[in-house]
This record gives structure tokens, sequence and C-alpha cells, in this order.
């Protein structure tokens, strides 16, 4: 039977699957770059970013467990070059040979102070910028192939040099009496914060991932557009695409947690855990309120597509507005509460999306067949003919004759 003779009905039933398939298809397509978006502009934002980046790690400074590493760090450059043992001697009489081991440590516990101090001050942040600023330069520099080669690496590892720090620890141990600090180089004091294994191949990831960051939150919502558009019941695609979006920021934030203990177990014993997970958790912060905003997004996405396909659901909320406001009132407050150290770009997005959760349960209205009539028609009155004559048991009065009007 060809195309032409088939009936209506069936010709009508197979474009309605072959639409579902479509559909099904993008919204598929869709959720995997809806899951790679936000690593790439991430990525790009963190790599070759260098005021995200800065600003990312700015708090850094202020860390317990940073300021430990990097005390340690220059603890480390100052007793390689200066042996407190040897100037504890050349500094008592031969007959001092029993005040060399306490000379010697009060010689190590100045040099501690005074770093410690220094870290801990008030003039370690801003020194601690411009040593992170000055080594993203020179990150973004070698993967982009622009600018001047200044990357300090060991066999991959990109690392932060703190000469700047140990310049000013420096002074500041002369300045409390350790003259010899100055002979102390400011370099090889460094912390490694990157790998990079192998130039050529780095610059083209970073190449892609540029590119991905520019084209596939992009790609995303159009493949969502047009699986909504294609679809023959768009409501019902309008919801799955809310909760493919939900659903895909869920398996990505996972897929974060995943990754962090994987990083964390991997690390080999020269790198402090603790530090490492501070570092990682700052680094992706950024990401997960990403990951957590776009959840949110999907979510009212969902809701919204859901009161707009059954006018039941609407028709019950709108029952129950002061309740659903309440609710999501409670829900942004908690999760603010709760929410470790929450900043105000989180408090924002948190804030934008309660004001358009509250904007639509407002605009929400019962719909109309669930809607009393304010002026209902009144009910027929309903005579019996004038010559009918009642049946048994019945009550005459049912069948009085209504008077006419005079």
């Amino acid at each position: 039977m060809s195309e032409a003779s088939q009936p209506e009905p069936a010709r009508r039933s197979a474009m309605s699957v072959i639409r579902a398939a479509i559909a099904g298809v993008l919204l598929i397509l869709a959720t995997l770059v809806a899951i790679a978006s936000p690593v790439a502009v991430w990525g790009r934002n963190i790599v070759l970013d260098t005021d995200r980046y800065s600003s990312t790690v700015e708090p850094l400074a202020n860390d317990p467990a940073v300021q430990r590493l990097v005390i340690s760090v220059l603890n480390e450059q100052f007793a390689t070059y200066v042996s407190a043992k040897s100037l504890a001697t050349g500094a008592l009489p031969d007959t001092g040979d029993a005040l060399v081991a306490p000379l010697a440590g009060a010689i190590t516990g100045l040099i501690d102070s005074v770093v410690t101090q220094f870290v801990e001050g008030p003039q370690f942040p801003a020194l601690w910028a411009t040593v992170n600023r000055t080594a993203h330069t020179q990150i973004v520099a070698v993967l982009t192939g622009n600018g001047p080669d200044g990357i300090d690496t060991d066999d991959g590892h990109v690392v932060l040099d703190l000469a700047p720090l140990v310049t000013y620890a420096k002074k500041q141990l002369v300045a409390a009496g350790l003259t010899v600090a100055n002979s102390v180089p400011v370099v090889g004091a460094t912390i490694e914060i990157a790998q990079i294994d192998g130039v050529e191949p780095a610059q083209k990831l970073t190449r892609l991932m540029d590119r991905a960051a520019n084209w596939l939150p992009l790609a995303a919502l159009v493949l969502y557009a047009l699986a909504i558009a294609v679809a023959r019941r768009r409501a019902r695609t309008a919801l799955a695409v809310g909760l493919s979006l939900a659903g895909s920021m869920l398996l990505l934030g996972a897929g974060i947690t995943v990754g962090r203990f994987l990083y964390l177990d991997g690390l080999d014993g020269s790198v402090d855990t603790d530090t490492a997970r501070r570092v990682f958790d700052t680094v992706a912060g950024d990401l997960r309120i990403g990951v957590r905003t776009a959840l949110g997004v999907g979510l009212l996405i969902a809701l919204g597509a859901w009161l707009a396909g059954s006018p039941r659901a609407a028709g019950v909320l709108a029952a129950h507005r002061r309740a659903a406001i309440l609710g999501v009132l409670l829900f942004a407050s908690t999760l603010l509460v709760l929410w470790t150290n929450p900043s105000a770009v989180l408090a924002t997005i948190v804030g934008g999306l309660t004001v358009v959760a509250l904007i639509a349960i407002a605009l929400v209205r019962r719909p109309r067949e669930l809607e009393p009539d304010p002026h209902p028609d009144p009910e027929p009155l309903l005579l019996p003919p004038a010559d009918a004559q009642p049946e048994p048991g019945v009550f005459l009065e049912e069948f009085e004759p209504v008077p006419a009007a005079r």
C-alpha cells in the first residue's frame, strides 16, 4: 500500500512516532552537551582568565592550611641556607658547647616566629595575590603560545614561585637582628600548582576548551529548544527538558565529588591532604555554583511545564498559594544557612531563582473549569403539564400549579 493510500489516522500515528523519536534523540544530545558545558566554561575561566583565577585563589591567603604550607616552605628555604647550629657555635666561646643546642633552637624559633607573623599578617594577602597573578600570567603565555616563555617547570610540574615572599621575610629577619638572612637566595622556594605533560598537547587542549566554552552552552539551548519544537506534546517534552537538565547537573555534581576523592587519594606523601582539599574546594567552587544554578533552573522549567500541562496541578497550587510561597522561602533560607561560607554570587543566584519561583507561583491561576461560577444560572423550574395526573404515592403539592401572574 502506498503512502498516499494509507488511512489518515495511520499517517498521523507514524508521524507522531517519528517526531517523538527525533525529540528523544535531541533531548539526549542536549543532556550530554549540558553536562560538558559547565566544565568547559569553568576550565576556560580558570586556565585563561587571570583575573578570574586571581579572585578565585585570593581567599586561600587566609586559609590556615595554606598558611601552614607557605610557612613550611619558607622555613625550609631559610633552614637550607642558614645553619642555626653554625651560627650558635660561632657566637659562643669554645667552652660554651652546652649552649649550642639551646641557642640554635632559639635561632630556629626566631625564624619560624618572624615567618609566621608575616604569613598571618596583613601584608601577606597582597603578596599572595601578586605571586599567583604572576604565575598564572606565565601559564597563559605558555598555553596560548603568546608572550615570553617564563614559566617555571620541573619535569612538567608548574610551580608557584615564592621569591617575593622570601624577599619580604628576609627584610623582617634582618630587622629582627638576624643579619645573616641577607645571604639567603630568593630562588628555590616553590609550591606546585599544576602539571603539564607536554606543552604542545596542552596548547591544543586549551584551544579546544576555549572554543567549547563559547559554543557548548549555546548548542545545549538550541538542542533543548528543537526537542520541544519537534515534539507533538510540547508541555510534556518541556517537563522532560527541565528534568533532564536537573538530572544532568546531579550527575555532574556526583562526578565532581568522585573526582575530588580520586584527586586526594592519588596524592603522594609530599603534599598535605588537608591543604590539597582546601585548594580543590576553592578552585572548584565556581563550578559547583554553576552546577547548582543550572540544577535550580532545570527544576523551575520542570515546575512550569508541569503546571502548564496539568490544569488540575495548577489548581492545587493556586489553592495552596501561601503554603507554596512559604515553602520556597524556607527552602532558600535553609540553603543559604547550611551552605559553608556562601558568597555574594551564590546569594544573588539563590535570590534570583527564589524571586522567579515566587513570581511563577503568584501568576498561577486556577483553571476555568475548576473555578466556582460566581453567577450560576438558576436551576430550571420543571412544571407538569396541565392535564397531568399525580401518580400514586406522590404528594399533590409537587404538582401544585403555579398561579399565573396578574
